[in-house]
């Protein structure tokens, strides 16, 4: 029965491919052409084809795979000639085939004629053709590319083009860091580029009113020698674009700086004269603080978060700086920033500039009810969450999140007469934005814009083999070293666990065995160190890594303290508080790369690897910190923890069967391919491999351990696809896992395909919230 439904569901999938994939044709008037490519031949290897691509303007169907026009399938099912709501259905989640149409083939050749134009091609030479074949065709573009021009005399802040000298000397000044050298190849991509940087330069050193319209090259071409003599011009600034009439840029210095943190919009455009007839002001290290009814946010946050200073000439970068920086503070619906030019000069004869900032607050309180249902291997349950957050519970925009929860799962699998998984638990976090240091260091906390993390949980965990409490307390750090390298630190990460039952079944398992040690009551008292890379730019598609690290130890300092005290290790280890702790080292890695194909193409590669061992007062490492595989995140074919340790085959006759296998040393790859699919869902196929390893073992733990002569073929392989609904704010993620090798295999590690037949035990069905990485 199992090889019938498996045998008749590949065929099924099958004939829906064949029926959406087939006669893509079928809705092609006479005498066109379905679009089926935009080839490119350019004889010279300068440009990569996808600098092309925005500039043709047709382009074939979307594929996935690399060749499925899926879309266009779905559109092709549907019936133009009907209304009804299935057909339109269709074609609203579909795409309408793409015909061949000769006119804009000649926009594109006009189109790309003006892009090698811009990039220093003048004489190059374009020809179309269509090749095609039965009632399809593909479009080819060969493109002589000729000899480019190349930039000879640069003349920087030309005199004739430039009436304002102290710019004019800027520029000249600034000649080692232009973009454009004598000797380029002329490309007004690049000379865009250096407007674009010589504006952002003089915006940074006062010029509040300038902008790269001001700036404009002006080329003299020689066609014999294919030549271009370049001249820098700015032009005047005229009265529309500032207050005052003028012909120099004039560079700006703030005067006042108001800060009005309690904001409202909606009464201010209904009273715009009488807002502030009753507000009250204070000031605070040269920034007026105006509030109607109260600042709720204290004045020294505020204050560290400002870059702009009283006195100092106009910056963009700090004012983007002090945006970012409010922002982050998570207390603020709106920020703007507004600058308003005074009709006075300063001492020194710069111009003079108020700023006023405008603090819309989000609601203080919230509450949320969060409930979920679980099914996993056929255990069915439920877990509820209930949320209470406050963004500013001291007035220092601190958010503090108690978190309440409870789940229960039946276990259908279990052999006790305690069938039930049951976990409640609570969760409070406090996250203050700004180190809380013994000395208050202002520099510090306007370079790193630092958040200060501090959390207690309890939790109660029943489960059929154990039942244990676990409180926990953690005080540290987190900061930005630079754009994009962030940096966490947790000074005291506290962790006390208490078994306070455990089955007899499950103690005569472990009961000799390595494993007896991580379940006994112990204490983690741990220091641990997270650092974070990723050049990811959002609401931008492009290439970007993702690396962390992060490496931990615990013990030590309790064991510095019993080393000083002189007295003997007792067998058992040194206890703290009749609670044995554990003393260990760990980190592990974390790389990913995430590469934009197209637009409805994406490749995801990830590697993790991470190693924890045992020393001093402990044997082994504490159940929490161990390694485990499986699972939505993990090698998707497998149950979570069911996977390993490394070729280890768990024993049938074992009466406690709920999967638990965990590890000292996990190695894991995926690779996944993701794909628009119609509206907001997506679909994936990806392929998982790896393997949790033991560090310490049990003779009767045979494949457990890791070897290097042998780890590499107990690499567990799985594949599988996924369907995902992105909504942006939440994604709901199934994927279907299967088994391709296995290194629990009877008889040895190995390929399940050709080797013997499928069954149900080999594919796993895994719902979860989020992407997996």
């Amino acid at each position: 029965m199992r090889k019938y439904y498996s045998r008749h569901g590949v065929i099924i999938t099958g004939l829906f491919i064949f029926l959406v994939a087939c006669n893509s044709t079928k809705y092609i008037p006479e005498g066109k052409y379905l679009l089926t490519k935009n080839e490119l031949k350019v004889d010279q290897p300068i440009f990569s084809g996808k600098e092309f691509q925005s500039y043709f303007r047709q382009r074939p169907n979307k594929k996935i795979f690399g060749f499925w026009r899926f879309h266009m399938g779905l559109y092709n099912l549907s019936n133009p000639a009907k209304e009804s709501g299935f057909h339109n259905w269709l074609r609203s989640i579909g795409e309408e085939p793409i015909v061949y149409e000769p006119y804009l083939s000649s926009k594109s050749i006009s189109q790309l004629y003006t892009f090698l134009s811009n990039k220093g091609f003048y004489h190059s030479v374009i020809h179309d053709s269509l090749i095609v074949s039965g009632r399809k065709a593909k479009l080819q573009y060969n493109i002589s590319l000729g000899e480019p021009y190349v930039l000879d005399e640069i003349e920087w802040a030309s005199d004739d083009l430039i009436s304002d000298s102290r710019i004019a000397d800027l520029i000249r000044r600034d000649s080692l860091l232009h973009l454009i050298k004598s000797g380029d190849r002329f490309d007004s991509d690049v000379l865009r580029q250096e407007r674009i940087r010589i504006s952002n330069l003089l915006r940074e050193i006062g010029y509040y009113d300038f902008s790269k319209e001001y700036i404009h090259f002006v080329a003299d071409t020689f066609a014999v020698t294919k030549t271009v003599n370049l001249k820098l011009g700015i032009k005047q600034a005229t009265k529309n674009e500032v207050q005052f009439q003028q012909k120099e840029h004039k560079r700006f210095r703030i005067r006042n700086i108001s800060i009005i943190s309690d904001f409202n919009p909606k009464q201010y455009m209904q009273s715009p004269d009488t807002y502030f007839l009753n507000s009250d002001t204070v000031q605070y290290g040269g920034l007026d603080f105006i509030y109607n009814e109260k600042l709720s946010v204290k004045k020294n946050l505020l204050h560290s978060s400002i870059y702009i200073m009283k006195g100092e000439l106009f910056s963009q970068s700090k004012v983007d700086k002090t945006h970012n920086t409010l922002n982050g503070l998570q207390n603020f619906r709106i920020i703007n920033l507004l600058f308003d030019p005074v009709d006075s000069v300063g001492v020194d004869s710069i111009q003079l500039l108020d700023c006023d900032i405008e603090l819309t607050p989000l609601t203080k309180q919230s509450y949320d009810i969060a409930l979920e249902g679980t099914h996993s291997s056929g255990n069915l349950g439920m877990a509820g969450n209930l949320i209470y957050k406050h963004r500013n519970l001291f007035h220092g925009a601190e958010n503090f999140e108690l978190r309440f929860k409870g789940a229960i799962e039946f276990l259908t699998n279990s052999n006790n007469d305690f069938n039930r998984m049951i976990e409640y638990g609570v969760v409070s976090r406090l996250n203050v934005p700004q180190f809380w240091l013994p000395i208050r260091l202002e520099a510090l906390q306007k370079k790193y814009s630092p958040r200060t993390m501090l959390s207690f949980n309890y939790n109660y965990q029943s489960r059929p083999e154990i039942t244990r409490t676990i409180a926990a307390a953690g005080f540290g750090y987190q900061w930005k070293s630079s754009r994009f390298f962030n940096h966490q630190i947790n000074m005291i990460d506290l962790n006390y666990v208490n078994v306070t039952e455990m089955s007899e079944r499950f103690r005569e398992n472990i009961s000799g065995t390595y494993l007896e040690d991580s379940y006994r009551s112990h204490v983690i008292s741990a220091f641990n160190y997270s650092f974070t890379y990723s050049n990811q730019k959002l609401n931008k598609q492009r290439n970007f890594f993702f690396v962390s690290f992060r490496p931990e130890v615990a013990g030590n300092l309790f064991s510095i303290v019993y080393g000083m005290s002189g007295s003997d290790r007792p067998e058992g280890g040194y206890l703290f508080f009749d609670t044995p702790y554990s003393q260990y080292f760990m980190a592990d890695v974390d790389l990913r790369y995430y590469r934009v194909m197209n637009d409805a193409n994406r490749l995801v590669f990830r590697v993790f690897a991470g190693a924890g061992y045992p020393f001093g007062n402990a044997e082994v490492m504490p159940f929490e910190k161990r390694y485990f595989s499986g699972g939505s995140n993990g090698i998707r074919a497998w149950q979570v923890r069911s996977l390993g340790p490394g070729s280890y085959i768990l024993p049938t006759d074992r009466e406690d069967q709920y999967p638990n296998q965990m590890g000292d040393i996990k190695l894991e790859s995926n690779i996944e391919y993701r794909f628009d699919l119609f509206w907001d869902f997506k679909g994936a196929v990806f392929l998982d491999a790896g393997n949790i390893w033991a560090i310490k073992y049990d003779l009767d733990q045979s494949g457990a351990d890791f070897s290097i002569n042998r780890f590499y073929n107990e690499i567990a392989v799985g594949t599988g696809f996924g369907l995902r609904l992105d909504l942006s704010f939440f994604v709901a993620r199934l994927d279907l896992g299967m088994k391709l090798r296995d290194p629990g295999m009877t008889g040895g590690p190995g390929w399940i395909p050709f080797t013997r037949s499928y069954g149900w035990e080999d594919f796993m069905l895994n719902f979860a919230i989020g992407y997996p990485f």
